[in-house]
């Protein structure tokens, strides 16, 4: 059975993930949802349909809701989604109800812990911790693989504090979106290189006069602040010194590519 993965990914993880899950299944094509969301009427013409996505503030990031929302998945007959978050989330809960709204059903969930880039709650972790969880995940990979190619349908579950937590964080969060570029600026070292314009999955960032501007469609994905060569862009001071993270085998190519 063919399969096609819609990805989202500002650092790399979720897209390294997609990747690796896409060799694993075989007759994959993985998709960028930041390019789809620039068509009027996306549409999935595989049988086997999959998200693979971060988790942001505990649940799914908006133009992968957005996403969920616009595509037509009425010939996909087994739909699953894969969760890369650097902590915790309800993630694969909230997909079921976005689905279920449309009509369909999540038949398969399944979350993969991947290093974090929320840097401006907390530092990026070393090489040797980063090393670590891939070898995590890639052992959960296999067995995930393994369920979507057999067609389980099996949803993970998570604890009940977790879902507490996330329906009291998660809604604030996606109301507040459009105020959270104005926390990113760019320090006096940025040289213009633009690279942050290109990376954004939103299109949010403009160079004006050479200097990156900072609309009101931010995703919080973090691509600008992980990507920047000189470490120029911070957010409210906070990352200053905090070191910068995105999964080693994504380059910044990749990630544009994930536009286009």
């Amino acid at each position: 059975m063919k399969t096609t993965i819609y990805c989202f990914s500002g650092t790399g993880n979720s897209l390294k993930i997609a990747r690796e899950l896409a060799v694993a299944i075989g007759e994959c094509e993985v998709l960028g949802i930041p390019g789809l969301m620039k068509s009027p009427a996306p549409g999935a013409e595989t049988e086997r349909v999959g998200f693979v996505t971060p988790v942001y503030f505990f649940g799914i990031p908006r133009m992968v809701r957005r996403f969920v929302e616009k595509i037509d998945l009425r010939k996909a007959k087994y739909i699953f989604a894969v969760a890369t978050p650097g902590g915790r989330g309800d993630i694969l809960r909230q997909f079921q109800e976005l689905l279920e709204d449309k009509g369909q059903k999540l038949d398969a969930g399944f979350t993969v812990k991947m290093p974090g880039n929320y840097l401006s709650f907390y530092t990026a972790s070393s090489a040797a911790e980063q090393n670590e969880v891939f070898a995590k995940a890639s052992r959960k990979l296999e067995e995930v693989a393994a369920a979507i190619k057999s067609g389980q349908t099996t949803v993970e579950k998570s604890a009940l504090l977790v879902r507490l937590i996330a329906g009291l964080v998660y809604g604030p969060w996606l109301k507040g979106l459009p105020k959270k570029g104005g926390r990113f600026y760019a320090e006096e070292n940025c040289n213009g290189c633009g690279l942050c314009e290109k990376v954004c999955p939103s299109d949010n960032i403009s160079l004006i006069n050479g200097r990156p501007h900072w609309s009101d469609r931010c995703e919080e994905c973090y691509a600008c602040l992980n990507f920047c060569p000189l470490m120029a862009i911070q957010i409210n001071k906070k990352t200053k010194g905090q070191g910068r993270y995105h999964q080693p085998d994504i380059t910044v190519d990749d990630i544009i590519a994930l536009k286009e």
